[in-house]
């Protein structure tokens, strides 16, 4: 029995369980329909209502399927009855070549179908950031074309080219009267698409001509964090340089110091937290009137405001936390080393430094906790000072009850240095206070 009659089996046994039934791939009937570019029963399938974006356990859905199949006719069909376009904008899957291959899908693309309004006012090479090149941009230009025309997505072609580097396109584009901060559908520019790529010759031509790089998309993303996320450290330098916010957070209350640790970018996690320093204004203003003789000393990147290390999540995590959880031990290494981190901190779950790392399953993690004197001395005077607390609270209580004591209210000096294990020893039972007696 050959391939195609073992998956139309297949579609009819999915079918008699209902149109959205999937088997182990995650495939519905429409899905394989596509598979064996059986156009009849994928109309039939949509006639019936079946979903037309549905998506395998793989992510494709029946118009990705029918463009790696260059099935032209069924493409249509499917953005024809509400298949989203945006799907193929985002992937490779329409190239120039294959655009140039289906003549008929450019025409439909750009003139629009009955139920495809929407996509009637882009150029055909909005349609994939792989046909966006120089030739059909500056044709597309020189014969009166909109530099900011969207597509299905809200992508403007300074969008998809910043995202290849074309460095030459985006500087035609903003040549024309391209505006760098316009939004796609999910709040991202063309500054985010680029870096996030680590594209910096585009991502600088965008800064130079206005992009802001603190603008943020609908999940509170910058240009930072997307370089951050992705390790673009280049990219990361350059956006710092051109006074990108460090400290802003996105709706995880994460900013970008916390999402490359949790990422387990140790290059990032160096640079935000190391070389980036905080430069005051009188400072910035005195070394305006530096001479080049003067080699004053001055930060390797200079901020308006330094990250917080100790900064909390929604989750009331630390980047030294995150970088814990996800058990990446170099970059908890980095942070652990920087004086102004404080390893005392709990999050919401009541849990510090010390007890995510014992929870744990890594014993790289374990091994540096053991060897951290700064964490040891960090976590023992936080018990001293806890254990004080109480005992001074204690002495109070014993005076309002008039309990006759022969020690001064408050423990000597010399218990107060006593170490933290033996001060956690101290019990109360009846007269007995520790190995203090007290007498009524």
């Amino acid at each position: 029995m050959t391939d195609r009659k073992i998956s139309e089996q297949n579609m009819e046994t999915l079918l008699k369980h209902g149109l959205e039934t999937k088997n182990d791939k995650g495939q519905t009937a429409l899905l394989l329909a596509c598979e064996n570019g059986s156009f009849e029963k994928a109309r039939e399938l949509i006639g019936k209502g079946a979903n037309v974006n549905v998506r395998d356990n793989n992510g494709r859905t029946p118009i990705m399927i029918a463009c790696e199949k260059g099935q032209t006719d069924l493409l249509i069909f499917l953005l024809s009855n509400g298949a989203e376009a945006s799907v193929l904008v985002n992937s490779t899957l329409l190239t120039r070549e294959f655009l140039k291959e289906h003549p008929e899908l450019v025409k439909f693309l750009v003139n629009g179908g009955d139920k495809a309004e929407t996509l009637s006012a882009a150029p055909a090479f909005l349609f994939s950031s792989q046909a966006a090149d120089f030739k059909a941009v500056s044709e597309y230009l020189a014969s009166g074309g909109n530099a900011d025309a969207v597509n299905a997505a809200g992508q403007t072609a300074l969008m998809l080219t910043a995202a290849n580097d074309d460095a030459k396109c985006v500087e035609l584009l903003i040549g024309n009267g391209a505006n760098v901060n316009l939004r796609d559908k999910d709040g991202r520019t063309a500054l985010m698409y680029a870096v996030q790529k680590g594209c910096d010759k585009a991502g600088e031509l965008l800064l130079k001509n206005k992009a802001n790089p603190n603008l943020q998309d609908k999940d509170g993303k910058t240009a930072l964090m997307f370089a951050a996320e992705q390790g673009k450290l280049t990219s990361t330098e350059m956006l710092v340089k051109y006074e990108a916010d460090i400290t802003l957070t996105d709706k995880n209350g994460q900013n970008a110091l916390m999402i490359a640790a949790a990422e387990g970018q140790t290059d990032i996690v160096r640079f935000l937290a190391e070389d980036c320093r905080e430069e005051k204004a009188k400072d910035a203003a005195n070394r305006q009137q530096d001479t080049p003789g003067n080699n004053k000393p001055r930060p390797a990147y200079a901020v308006k405001k330094a990250v917080d290390l100790n900064a909390r999540d929604n989750d009331g995590n630390t980047a030294l936390m995150l970088a814990a959880r996800n058990g990446h031990a170099e970059t908890f290494q980095i942070l652990a080393r920087q004086k102004s981190v404080d390893f005392t901190v709990t999050n919401r779950a009541g849990q510090n430094i010390v007890d995510i790392i014992k929870a744990s399953n890594d014993n790289r993690l374990k091994k540096l906790l053991e060897e951290n004197e700064e964490i040891k001395r960090q976590t023992t005077e936080k018990k001293q000072a806890a254990v004080l607390k109480v005992e001074q609270h204690l002495c109070k209580i014993r005076q309002n009850l008039g309990i006759q004591k022969n020690q001064p209210d408050y423990p000597a000096e010399e218990n107060r240095r006593q170490t933290a294990d033996n001060r956690l020893n101290f019990r109360t039972n009846g007269g007995e206070f520790g190995d203090r007696q007290t007498t009524r």
